[in-house]
């Protein structure tokens, strides 16, 4: 690379950074997560051509500006640690975030990620999705869908497994509601047509349904158009499990609870009373506990 292109990467960065702060309107002690492709700087293949050059004029276009403005600069990593920010170790404790034990390498967090850990003073990795929700305060997180979320695992069992695991631990230590949405397994026919889905159904790993406080299965009843949706509350630790009948309203795309679907709700079964007649059973010489004169 020569000193000419990589001078015109550092002065475009600072150009870009300069401009976004002016309407980002960020204030002292805020944190700015800057995700890089070196390779495509450099017009390489993402993941095949990382450039630690590229990702070094970057930072010195970057840093400069967000250290006049009292701004935290932290590095958005890829590839295998795609779900980890680097970041000054003193900003993620102002902010209560929590290290993760992982150091990122040109093809194992990517060039830019490498280069940040390399220039900052004290650098840790921290979660980005723990990070991101204790930052702004969120009651509750929303994923669509968990098998999205990638993660360097070998297997796709293992990855759901490893995720569904830490959201369970994000909402136990932090108190936040994580509502995370799955796929299901295609569902098994039948001689009656397909079956409905269960707990088991969860696509990729078994773990989803033992984290679950509650695990619900929207589904349809029958495969037509106009079938009635199905809301099976399959668990819930502390509440009632059932099904709710719902109407699909596709011109809105939005779901509602129908009566009119809904199976008439059952009668209460009084319980049977039978009279019982008492009797004076009186002196009884075969009764053992009866009173014997000496």
């Amino acid at each position: 690379m020569t000193e000419e292109f990589k001078k015109q990467i550092e002065n475009e960065a600072r150009q870009a950074v300069t401009e976004l702060l002016a309407q980002a309107k960020l204030k002292k002690g805020d944190v700015f997560v800057v995700g890089c492709s070196s390779s495509e700087i450099v017009g390489g293949h993402i993941g095949k051509d990382s450039s630690l050059e590229a990702a070094q004029a970057v930072y010195a276009g970057i840093a400069p500006v967000l250290a006049e403005n009292g701004i935290w600069l932290a590095a958005q990593c890829c590839e295998h640690l795609n779900r980890a920010i680097i970041i000054e170790r003193e900003a993620a404790e102002k902010y209560g975030w929590e290290e993760v034990c992982v150091v990122p390498r040109p093809h194992a967090g990517g060039s830019w990620a490498t280069t940040c850990w390399k220039q900052f003073k004290d650098p840790i990795a921290v979660e980005e999705i723990r990070a991101s929700a204790l930052s702004r305060g969120y009651d509750v997180i929303f994923i669509d869908y968990l098998q999205l979320i990638q993660s360097g695992a070998r297997s796709r069992y293992e990855g759901v497994t490893d995720i569904s695991i830490g959201l369970h631990q994000l909402s136990q230590s932090t108190g936040i509601t994580v509502v995370a949405l799955s796929q299901l397994s295609r569902p098994e026919k039948s001689g009656d047509g397909a079956k409905a889905p269960t707990m088991a159904s969860f696509r990729d790993s078994g773990q989803i349904e033992q984290d679950a406080d509650v695990a619900m299965l929207l589904y349809k009843e029958e495969d037509t158009p106009n079938s009635r949706r199905v809301l099976h509350i399959a668990k819930n630790k502390e509440g009632e499990i059932g099904k709710i009948y719902l109407a699909f309203d596709g011109q809105h795309q939005r779901l509602y609870e129908s009566a009119v679907d809904a199976p008439a709700p059952r009668k209460r079964r009084e319980p049977e009373y039978k009279q019982v007649q008492f009797y004076d059973l009186g002196s009884d010489p075969d009764d053992p506990f009866a009173q014997k004169e000496a």
